[in-house]
């Protein structure tokens, strides 16, 4: 069975994969780090779904 993910991405980040002309794509890359809300990706398998998350004005982007 997989496993699912939760990461909160920042306006940084979106205007980023925006720049780069990712709109509408999924994303080429998964963030992570140090900071809560990028989880640590070594419990990840093939075959586990990511979701990622962007707030901007209360209105939820998955």
């Amino acid at each position: 069975m997989s496993d699912a993910f939760t990461v909160l991405w920042t306006h940084d980040t979106c205007r980023a994969l925006r720049k780069a002309g990712h709109v509408g794509e999924r994303p080429p890359v998964a963030f992570s780090g140090v900071h809560s809300s990028l989880p640590a990706w070594s419990g990840a398998r093939v075959g586990d779904e990511v979701y990622a998350l962007h707030v901007n004005r209360c209105v939820v982007f998955v």
